[in-house]
C-alpha cells in the first residue's frame, strides 16, 4: 500500500524442471501440473499445495484409502482393490487407477465433500454441459451463456462457446501460459539459460504483482526483495496502487537506471550519468540530504559501490529528501500533509494506527495489531 511491498513475501528460489518423484512420499516435491497420481508401495500418492507454493509446486502426500464414484480403495502394493472387497478390480489403461466392473453408474448430480468432487480431486468440473463448483459440502452451478464469465474454477480454466462450455489444463494470455489454483491463475511456464529469460531475452520479468529474475537456468521470485530494480535502462518497480509491476525506460529522458541498497530492499532510479561517481568517497548506504539531493552510495560495502546523487524531485512523482529512521537514515519520499502533520510514504506510527502516504500523494491510514519499523519501511507488523 506504499512505494515498498506490504503484501508480498519470500517464496524462494524454485526450478521449474524438478521431476516427481514418489521415493520419500510427503517430502517429496512435485509439480501439480504434471504429477500422475496413482497407488505407489501401498499407498496412494496425490500432488498437494499450499497458497504460497509457485508454479504449482507442491509436496506429495500418501494416503491411506480413496474414493473413485463414490466407492472406496486402498492400495496393496501399486495396485488398486476395493476395501469391501477386492470386486473384479482392475487399473484403467495406462494409469493405476482403479477401473472397477462393479462401479456404480454416475449421479444425476454430483456430490461434494470438503469441497471436493466426490470421486475426483477437483473442485469444479463441467459434467454433461454444466459447470459445478463445490463450496464445502454444497455446490453451486452454472449454464453456458452470455451471462457465464470466462475464467478459473477450482482448478480448471472453462470458457463458453456457442452454448458449450469446454475446461482446460493451461491457458495463454499474452506471451505467457498458466493453469488454474484455487479459482486464480498461475504462471506455468517460464523458462531460462544463462541468467536470461530465454522468449523475452532479458534477466527481469515483471508479470503482474511479482518480479522474476534468472539465476543461472532457475527462476527466482524476488518480489520481497527488490522495490525496484534495473536492467540497461530499463526500470522495473511496483506500484502498490495498481498491485502491479510496471516498466519505464530511463532513456526516454536521456538518463540511466542505478541501483542503490536500503534496508533489506533495493531500489532503483532514473539519474542524469553526470550524477554516478564510481567509488563511494565519504557516501555511504545511510546517505544524507543537500536540499533535495539524495547522496548515498549505492553498497553497503563502499568498495563495491558508486556515489549516487540523486534528485528526488526528478522521480516519476516528485519527492522529497528526508531522514526516515535513525537507523535507516535517509531517503527520497513522497510526501503529503494532513492538518499541520507532514507523512510521507515510509509512513509513521500512532499507537496502532500506520499513517502513510501513497505513491500518489494521498494521506492513508490502517489500523494495526501492532505497529512498527520493519527496517525498510514503517508497517502493521
Amino acid at each position: 500500500m506504499k512505494k515498498t511491498l506490504l503484501a508480498l513475501s519470500l517464496l524462494g528460489v524454485v526450478s521449474l524442471f524438478q521431476a516427481c518423484s514418489d521415493s520419500g512420499k510427503s517430502k517429496t516435491s512435485c509439480n501439480v501440473d504434471e504429477y500422475e497420481k496413482g497407488c505407489s508401495d501401498g499407498s496412494y500418492l496425490t500432488c498437494e499445495y499450499d497458497d504460497d507454493s509457485d508454479y504449482g509446486l507442491g509436496y506429495v502426500v500418501e494416503h491411506a484409502t480413496f474414493v473413485v464414484k463414490g466407492v472406496e480403495y486402498r492400495c496393496n502394493g501399486d495396485k488398486p482393490e476395493r476395501v469391501s472387497g477386492n470386486v473384479n478390480v482392475r487399473p484403467r489403461p495406462g494409469t493405476n487407477d482403479p477401473e472397477p466392473g462393479t462401479d456404480p453408474e454416475p449421479q444425476d448430480k454430483i456430490s461434494c465433500k470438503d469441497g471436493i468432487i466426490v470421486g475426483t480431486s477437483s473442485i469444479a468440473q463441467v459434467i454433461d454441459n454444466v459447470l459445478y463448483r463445490c463450496d464445502g459440502d454444497a455446490y453451486d452451478s452454472y449454464e453456458c451463456n452470455d451471462n457465464f464469465e470466462e475464467g478459473c474454477y477450482g482448478n480448471v480454466y472453462v470458457n463458453c462457446n456457442d452454448g458449450t462450455f469446454s475446461q482446460h489444463k493451461t491457458t495463454k494470455i499474452g506471451d505467457f501460459s498458466y493453469f488454474c489454483r484455487k479459482d486464480k491463475l498461475v504462471l506455468s511456464d517460464l523458462k531460462c539459460e544463462n541468467n536470461i529469460f530465454t522468449d523475452q531475452n532479458q534477466h527481469f520479468l515483471a508479470i503482474d504483482d511479482k518480479l522474476y529474475v534468472c539465476n543461472g537456468n532457475q527462476v527466482e521470485n524476488v518480489t520481497s526483495q527488490y522495490n525496484s530494480a534495473c536492467e540497461g535502462t530499463k526500470r522495473f518497480y511496483y506500484d502498490s496502487e495498481a498491485g502491479i509491476y510496471k516498466v519505464n525506460d530511463c532513456a526516454s529522458s536521456a538518463h540511466i537506471c542505478e541501483e542503490y541498497q536500503k534496508g533489506s530492499l533495493t531500489y532503483a532510479v532514473c539519474v542524469n550519468k553526470n550524477d554516478v561517481v564510481e567509488g563511494c568517497g565519504t557516501a555511504n548506504i545511510y546517505g544524507n540530504c543537500s536540499g533535495n539531493v539524495l547522496i548515498i552510495c549505492s553498497n553497503d560495502d563502499p568498495s563495491k559501490g558508486k556515489t549516487l546523487r540523486i534528485n528526488c524531485r526528478e522521480q516519476s512523482v516528485s519527492q522529497s529528501c528526508i531522514l526516515v529512521e535513525e537507523d535507516y537514515g535517509y531517503d527520497c519520499a513522497t510526501e503529503c500533509a494532513n492538518g499541520r502533520n507532514q507523512y510521507n510514504d515510509f509512513g509513521t506510527c500512532d499507537g496502532k494506527i500506520l499513517k502513510y502516504c501513497t505513491q500518489s500523494g494521498q494521506y492513508a491510514e490502517a489500523e494495526c495489531d501492532q505497529c512498527g519499523f520493519n527496517g525498510s519501511y514503517y508497517d502493521c507488523i
